[in-house]
């Protein structure tokens, strides 16, 4: 029982880090959200207004998305060090290849967005093209989390270009296809968790965010570290990593 309570029990590297979630939860959101909420408060105002302060705002989400996987990497390997410093220290490093990830990942939830509200739209349950627009938004949504759910923490890991992480994130989900789809299964468990009522809500704005790339995160460095074998063998499995941050 004592064990359990000191500073290397389960108890006490629990809250440690919840609470490191919470901060890095925190820095994830200050960094990148403020641009994004402006511009949902500014729609009523002028549309094309709250356009370009989203897609601005949602380059600079990119960027913390980036740092906030390259952090976690940290945690997971149980080597991170004081959150704040190390997350607005490699936020700067990370404008270039964050940025452009963040804004194309803005441009493709758009684009599915719009595809459902063209679904909606369309009342005719007879017309064939609302269900042209609904087969449409489907596989835009598996396509794109199936191109960017490695991207990120392969831009945290490996010093990449934003197109060589976006690429070689479809060739890690087909190469680990399996796995992939079970994270995908945990990662649903956790966001059915975190809405399941208005305490876990709370909860949820605490921490949702950076758990599911915690979650990410710990079973992606499984792959990585196959992966790296394999360059050193010599058998890179067409995945094209540099060296780690």
């Amino acid at each position: 029982m004592k064990g359990f309570f000191s500073v290397d029990g389960p108890l006490y590297r629990f809250v440690e880090t919840f609470w490191s979630l919470i901060k890095l939860n925190f820095c994830w959101l200050v960094t990148g959200a403020p641009l994004i909420a402006a511009g949902y408060l500014c729609a009523s105002i002028s549309q094309l207004l709250a356009v370009v302060l989203t897609l601005i705002g949602a380059g600079f989400l990119g960027v913390s998305t980036v740092t906030a996987f390259y952090v976690l990497q940290k945690m997971v390997d149980n080597r991170e060090g004081y959150i704040f410093k190390m997350f607005f220290r490699e936020w700067k490093k990370n404008l270039k290849v964050g940025y452009p990830m963040g804004f194309i990942n803005a441009i493709a939830i758009w684009a599915i967005f719009m595809d459902f509200q063209l679904y909606n739209a369309v009342t005719d349950p007879n017309d064939k093209i609302r269900y042209f627009f609904l087969a449409g938004g489907i596989i835009l949504s598996i396509v794109g989390y199936f191109t960017f759910v490695y991207a990120y923490p392969l831009a945290g890991r490996y010093d990449n270009t934003w197109f060589a992480c976006i690429k070689n994130s479809s060739r890690i989900v087909s190469r680990y296809f399996g796995r992939t789809m079970l994270m995908t299964l945990v990662i649903a468990f956790e966001i059915a968790i975190f809405i399941w009522n208005q305490f876990l809500m709370v909860i949820g704005a605490l921490i949702a965010p950076v758990t599911v790339m915690y979650t990410i995160s710990g079973m992606s460095m499984y792959m990585f570290r196959e992966i790296e074998k394999g360059i050193n063998s010599g058998d890179d499995g067409k995945v094209n990593i540099s060296a780690t941050n």
